[in-house]
């Protein structure tokens, strides 16, 4: 009896750990030196959708490109962020589809502090020059769909730690295959932020290695003002590479 016990365990599937692929994913880009690709959001809600390209890329230690477009029922739009190494340039914080092309802010990567004038005092101490991660950090309230896909490319420490909060539970629920990939589904409870009340459903499609491919989020809201209420669907589609060729003449100041 003990040895059939023994022969059925050996060929029982193995178990998955669900928090142990996520912390993989959380990994996966904290070390990249590059990045390059893209991420492709939908959004619908009834009979509504939009539409959300993200082309991202960036190089150590402080190159970054990221262009969004969306096209959507009520206006089409796109942001823009783009830096050289040295400095990059973004377009202002706004709201709705107004145009901000002609506003764009210029940063440079080292802020060199002022000195006060008087002799006696010590200059300032300039602070650490941005790298990618502190460069995505300013310009993420200027971008149309910042979320978990692009926070997990950027992968900084903070923005890991949120999304983990956001994660109210989770569990396995099989494997399947994404653009060709074989891929663990993990499912569970979405919410806001670490405190707030679960608000939505998640599913996540995370590779062997680590990567994420694909993540899915729906969500119950009711805007009286725009006479809108059901259920909200997004999904992005995530083809990422780290490490790999960027395409260097994406890496420029644009005004």
């Amino acid at each position: 009896m003990m040895i059939t016990a023994l022969l059925a365990a050996s060929i029982l599937p193995a178990q998955v750990d669900a928090g142990a692929i996520l912390s993989k994913m959380f990994a996966y880009n904290y070390d990249a030196t590059s990045l390059a690709g893209t991420i492709s959001m939908s959004q619908t809600i009834g009979q509504k959708k939009a539409t959300i390209t993200t082309r991202v890329q960036y190089e150590l230690p402080a190159k970054i490109y990221i262009r969004q477009d969306l096209q959507a029922s009520y206006g089409n739009k796109t942001w823009l962020v783009t830096g050289d190494g040295e400095g990059f340039t973004y377009d202002p914080p706004t709201t709705g589809l107004e145009s901000n092309s002609k506003n764009r802010l210029y940063e440079p990567v080292q802020y060199i502090p002022k000195p006060s004038g008087n002799k006696l005092e010590k200059p300032p101490t300039p602070p650490p020059p941005l790298d990618c991660k502190g460069i995505y950090s300013v310009v993420v309230r200027s971008i149309g769909d910042r979320t978990l896909p692009l926070d997990i490319a950027f992968a900084r420490a903070e923005d890991l730690k949120f999304i983990k909060n956001q994660l109210a539970t989770y569990k396995y629920e099989r494997d399947e295959l994404v653009a060709g990939v074989n891929c663990h589904l993990i499912s569970g409870d979405w919410r806001d932020y670490g405190l707030a009340p679960v608000s939505g459903k998640f599913n996540i499609w995370i590779s062997e290695d680590g990567q994420l491919k694909r993540f899915a989020r729906k969500e119950h809201v009711s805007l009286d003002q725009q006479h809108v209420e059901g259920d909200v669907i997004t999904v992005w589609e995530v083809n990422l590479t780290r490490n790999s060729g960027v395409d260097q003449s994406l890496f420029k100041i644009v005004y």
